[in-house]
């Protein structure tokens, strides 16, 4: 490289070099100091100090010749990150390092671990080397073995030439970019920290424990990982790189589980019973499985345990104790031949739930069977004496003392009845009262303040005792609306008398016109009176009696009984008052109150009038001259009731008398040579449901004079044959 001349990465390829001095230059001084002697004759000693010299002098020769030779260019054996840089000059340096930076960032680069790899490249872990860096590297490379002192340098050379030298250079990386790199393995390298966990579930009538292990989970330390690459880049350009796991140790182990695994077999292996005497109240696993609480696993750390939850147990404790309780019972009223008496009370005792509820909870974890919980009790004494409730007793047996009567109003229809209930009848009607509910703090109470004890009669008993004995002297059942059919008979017309004259008179005209007399005619201005004469010759009856039908309503009508209340209401206050005290005037007049029919008119007043609409007049169907009627009879027969969607009774007729109907007329009607054709000439038949519809439409809506229609016959089904289209001929 010429001085003066600047290369790409900045350098002038000057180097400094001394130049090349004589031989004798390079001889000790002492021995150019040295007086020259005077030449001898004798053995050639000079001749044997040049031999010897000589070797010396060659080998400064080869040296110097060397060093020289070495001047632009990099002493051998010298190497940056593996790459070999013996002999080359400076910019052949620079290149040849620029390629091996690049090759090798190509390269495979394995991230390791446990006994696994991930393959990355050192150019994606953001290894980069820019031409300042490059430069430097090759000026490093290039000061190797450049020492000014002679024997520094031949010791140099020396270590060049048996084992090279590896110049102790780094490169930088893109920690952001190894750091992306890196993070995107985690979900690969990680394992997460998992706690030993455990759960117990029903299997039939048994409990099962499940535990899952605890797992070590272990993380990716990034920073750490990234310095032990920066170390590894010294030097050399490593092919893989050991990632940096930490443990991260499970906040509870397998072994943490033990004890509740154990706490929850004593929970769950047999009943906690509660007992007092031979009295008994278990806690059974079924029961205890709905109390487990198992601490310690949400906040993820020990001590690991399992015991019942103490609000349930707490619950369940006072539950038992409420059901063990024998309370103290208070003196009672008590009716004994026909008296009013009051028994004596009976101290009893109440559990203690707070006391009962350590003792369980302490038994509940206790493996020694039968875990059994004895119950704690206080005593409870009666809160009320004899002496308290005498007063109430007293006066009570006085009530019993007044007899009381019963007697039938004075009304039309009603028979004189008087009933007189006794000590003996009204003891057993009375309600005694009850001390059960006497507030505890009855003795501290002021007078006016303290439940009073009342006798009172029992009013399903006076109901009892009224509709036994006293309703059927005063009781009128009511009586029901109901439908009535009424039948009249009547002289209607005969319209056989009326054909029959019709008949007679054309004879008798057609004799007339021929000029023989007519017997019985009598001759007037105008004429002879033949219709008369034919009438009096006819000996059909001119009227005939038909029926007449009408759907009529018998009213309902209400009833009469006792007015259990109101009688009620009456006897208990006589009863309570002790005014008037002579017999004659402790006196109750039965109160009377109405009882209503189950069916009233109204219920049937429009059950009544379909029903006269259906059968008032009968139902003509016409066909030419046919005519076939439905006559009243007949619509009578066919006559229902049903109830409506409202409740209410509403008539109808019936669907299967009118289709027997219609069918009748319509075999009629087909047997007619009038009857309509189809278009192949077969014979319509009559539409037996539409005639029956025309029926019930005529007779449900249609009006005097409007009650007829015509037979109805089926549509023509037949349809023409489409005509035949001619084929042209070819």
């Amino acid at each position: 490289m010429s001085a003066g001349r600047v290369s790409k990465l900045g350098y002038t390829g000057t180097v400094a070099a001394r130049l090349r001095y004589p031989l004798a230059v390079t001889l000790p001084a002492e021995v150019l100091a040295k007086p020259a002697a005077p030449p001898r004759l004798g053995f050639p000693f000079r001749l044997l100090l040049i031999l010897g010299v000589l070797p010396l002098l060659l080998a400064a020769s080869i040296l110097a010749i060397y060093r020289q030779q070495q001047t632009d260019r990099i002493y051998t054996g010298v190497r940056v990150f593996g790459l070999d840089l013996s002999r080359m000059r400076y910019d052949e340096a620079a290149g040849a390092l620029r390629v091996h930076l690049r090759d090798a960032s190509r390269r495979r680069f394995e991230l390791r671990y446990d006994d696994d790899v991930i393959s990355v490249s050192l150019g994606a872990m953001g290894l980069a080397a820019d031409e300042a860096e490059v430069a430097a590297l090759v000026d490093r490379a290039w000061m190797v073995g450049r020492d000014d002192d002679l024997r520094a340098w031949l010791s140099d050379q020396l270590v060049l030439l048996r084992h090279g030298f590896d110049v102790p250079a780094t490169v930088r990386f893109d920690r952001e970019r190894a750091s992306s790199v890196l993070g995107g393995i985690t979900a690969d390298v990680e394992r997460v920290t998992l706690n030993a966990n455990l759960s117990v579930a029903r299997a039939g009538d048994r409990f099962e424990v499940h535990t899952s292990p605890a797992q070590t989970g272990r993380r990716l330390n990034v920073n750490a990982t990234l310095d032990r690459l920066q170390k590894s880049l010294v030097g050399t350009l490593p092919g893989h790189v050991d990632l940096v796991l930490e443990e991260a140790p499970p906040g509870i182990a397998d072994a943490d589980l033990v004890p509740a695994r154990d706490a929850i077999e004593v929970l769950l292996g047999s009943a906690l019973q509660f007992r007092d005497g031979a009295r008994s109240w278990a806690l059974d696993p079924p029961a205890a499985f709905e109390m487990l609480d198992i601490t310690g696993l949400s906040a993820g750390r020990p001590p690991i345990g399992a015991k019942l939850n103490d609000d349930k147990l707490a619950a369940f404790v006072e539950k038992t104790a409420r059901a063990a309780d024998q309370p103290a019972e208070n003196p009672t009223f008590a009716i004994e031949n026909s008296r009013v008496v009051v028994k004596p009370g009976r101290t009893g005792k109440v559990a203690d739930a707070a006391k009962t509820f350590e003792p369980a909870r302490e038994r509940s974890l206790s493996p020694a069977t039968p875990r059994v919980v004895e119950m704690v009790f206080a005593e409870d004494r009666p809160w009320l004496s004899l002496a308290d409730l005498e007063p109430f007793r007293a006066r009570a047996d006085a009530l019993l003392e007044q007899p009381l009567t019963i007697e039938t109003p004075a009304l039309p229809g009603v028979a004189e009845k008087r009933w007189t209930l006794t000590r003996t009848e009204l003891a057993q009607m009375v309600v005694l009262p009850s001390t059960l509910n006497t507030p505890r703090e009855y003795a501290t109470l002021p007078a006016a303040q303290r439940p009073q004890y009342e006798l009172f009669l029992d009013s399903g008993l006076i109901a009892g005792f009224l509709g036994r004995e006293v309703a059927p002297w005063v009781s009128e059942d009511p009586v029901d609306a109901t439908l009535e059919l009424l039948t009249t008979r009547v002289d209607a017309p005969n319209p056989a008398y009326a054909a029959a004259v019709a008949a007679e008179q054309r004879r008798l005209e057609t004799s007339s016109s021929a000029g023989d007399p007519v017997p019985g005619a009598t001759v007037s201005g105008s004429g002879t009176d033949l219709r008369a004469a034919a009438a009096a010759r006819v000996t059909l009856p001119a009227t005939v009696q038909e029926n007449r039908y009408r759907v009529g309503l018998r009213n309902a009508r209400d009833g009469r009984g006792p007015d259990y209340n109101g009688t009620f209401a009456a006897v208990q206050a006589l009863f309570r008052s002790t005014s008037p005290a002579a017999p004659e005037d402790r006196r109750v007049t039965v109160r009377l109150a109405p009882r209503p029919p189950r069916v009233s008119d109204l219920d049937l007043a429009r059950a009544r009038d379909e029903a006269n609409q259906l059968i008032d007049q009968p139902v003509t169907l016409r066909w030419k001259d046919a005519t076939w009627t439905v006559s009243r009879d007949e619509l009578v027969g066919m006559l229902r009731y049903q109830p409506g969607r409202d409740g209410k009774l509403t008539a109808y007729l019936t669907r299967d008398a009118l289709l027997t109907r219609a069918g009748a007329i319509a075999r009629e009607a087909d047997r007619r040579p009038d009857a309509p054709r189809a278009s192949d000439g077969s014979a319509l038949p009559a539409d037996v449901a539409q005639i029956a519809g025309v029926i019930w439409q005529l007779a449900s809506t249609a009006r005097d004079g409007a009650r007829a229609a015509e037979v109805v016959w089926t549509e023509d089904l037949t349809q023409p044959a489409a005509p035949a289209t001619p084929t042209p001929a070819r």
